[in-house]
């Protein structure tokens, strides 16, 4: 994917895309996009510290985004619109669902303790 506008990116991407490749690509704009994590060359967490101070090298995001996707696609969630679906919110009003379920995955693989 090129690394035009990610809203722009994001808007264009449908639902015939849907699995788990498309689900990793849409997630990982949806990151970028509401700003949940940053990831840079180095691993930075405050380990006490908040998704937004945690800067991770790019493999350790996709292998969480991996994870969390894992599990998505085992409750029959195939595309970012199915979480609206599930909770019956629009996305804006999962996103501290989503970025709870950032955060217990990083505490999970051991990047933030719990504070």
């Amino acid at each position: 994917m090129s690394s035009s506008d990610p809203v722009e990116a994001f808007s264009k991407m449908t639902t015939n895309d849907a699995g788990e490749d498309f689900l990793i690509a849409q997630f990982t704009q949806f990151l970028k996009l509401h700003k949940i994590l940053t990831y840079d060359y180095s691993d930075e967490c405050n380990p006490y510290g908040t998704l937004l101070n945690c800067r991770l090298k790019e493999g350790k995001v996709s292998e969480l985004i991996k994870k969390i996707v894992a599990g998505w696609m085992n409750q029959g969630i195939t595309k970012m619109s199915d979480l609206e679906l599930a909770n019956g919110t629009p996305l804006e009003e999962v996103l501290p669902m989503i970025k709870k379920l950032v955060e217990d995955t990083l505490i999970l693989m051991g990047h933030i303790k719990k504070p």
